[in-house]
């Protein structure tokens, strides 16, 4: 009997891992995607923000491998 319930409880924490991940990874697309809309803001307002906004993505970019790690 011990060995179905320990069985279950880990389909049960790895279901919780999964989703966990998953609600992690949409909220970092959802945060890449709001990056790249300001983005796209800054470089239609004014050409000379190109270089500022290339390095806000590349910060943005290594926040979130960080965040996956």
């Amino acid at each position: 009997m011990g060995w179905c319930f320990s069985s279950i409880e880990r389909e049960r924490s790895l279901a919780f891992l999964s989703f966990f991940h998953l609600q992690q990874t949409m909220l970092i697309l959802d945060s890449l995607m709001h990056t790249s809309l300001s983005l796209f803001h800054l470089h239609a307002a004014q050409d000379s923000t190109h270089g500022c906004a290339t390095n806000l993505l590349l910060g943005s970019i290594s926040v979130i491998f960080v965040s996956l790690n």
